[in-house]
């Protein structure tokens, strides 16, 4: 034809301009919310030779958490918040 008209493809392709972002929400921060079921999996993985990581913002449909962790004197130290929303259960 006369004119280029592709078929199947996105232009704007959001999934893969996203691809490091994902990796370290689900891998390493390890939150998985599951809004039907009103509860948060969350198995965090903090890198060993961190000794602190504070994360807000975090999302699940209209509720919002922040989350922190302190590794101090040989204890680790999670603190959960809701900050916005419906209470959620946190399984970890």
């Amino acid at each position: 034809g006369e004119r280029f008209k592709p078929e199947g493809v996105c232009p704007h392709q959001c999934w893969s301009e996203t691809s490091i972002i994902h990796p370290i929400v689900n891998g390493m921060i390890g939150w998985f919310p599951d809004v039907s079921l009103g509860e948060i999996r969350f198995k965090p993985r903090v890198p060993v030779i961190w000794d602190s990581l504070k994360i807000e913002n975090l999302k699940a449909r209209s509720s919002v958490f922040s989350f922190s962790f302190t590794r101090e004197k040989g204890k680790l130290i999670y603190e959960n918040k809701r900050v916005l929303g419906k209470k959620m259960e946190f399984l970890f």
